[in-house]
């Protein structure tokens, strides 16, 4: 399994990704490899794995900070980014599949962390979405652990 972290720690509630990864640093079991990603342009070659593959990543809810949704392969919509940075997760996934169709593992889940618009910047998270990293990582080893 490799589960990649999207974000930077400095970014407030935008690095809950890496604030899962940090979580999960300890205790992984043999055959789980966490990676770090700071955009989500960076997932198209680490999409390319033939086992689990599973993405954290903040997404904007408007009042439901911190609310942990699983998204499985077929309910990644690749829709019109927003971003003026780049790709966001769902057209980075689409971008692999393209380029590498055979390569990207059909076991691919997203676990889309909610934190409310604008995003918080600054060291740390709040507290509702330091709650949602708690929970997503929770999943991760129950997945792992399976």
């Amino acid at each position: 399994m490799r589960v990649i972290g999207i974000g930077q720690s400095f970014a407030g509630d935008d690095g809950v990704g890496p604030a899962v990864i940090e979580r999960l640093s300890s205790g992984v079991p043999q055959g789980v490899e966490l990676v770090l990603a700071r955009e989500p342009s960076e997932l198209i070659d680490l999409l390319a794995y033939p086992g689990t593959v599973v993405v954290v990543d903040a997404v904007l809810d408007p009042g439901r900070a911190g609310r942990v949704r699983v998204l499985e392969l077929a309910e990644v919509e690749p829709v019109p980014s927003l971003s003026s940075h780049g790709l966001g997760v769902a057209q980075a996934i689409e971008l692999c599949r393209t380029l590498y169709p055979r390569a990207v593992t059909p076991d691919l889940v997203v676990l889309a962390i909610g934190i409310d618009p604008p995003a918080r910047h600054g060291s740390g998270l709040s507290p509702e979405v330091a709650r949602g990293a708690v929970e997503a990582a929770d999943w991760v080893r129950r997945r792992a652990f399976e």
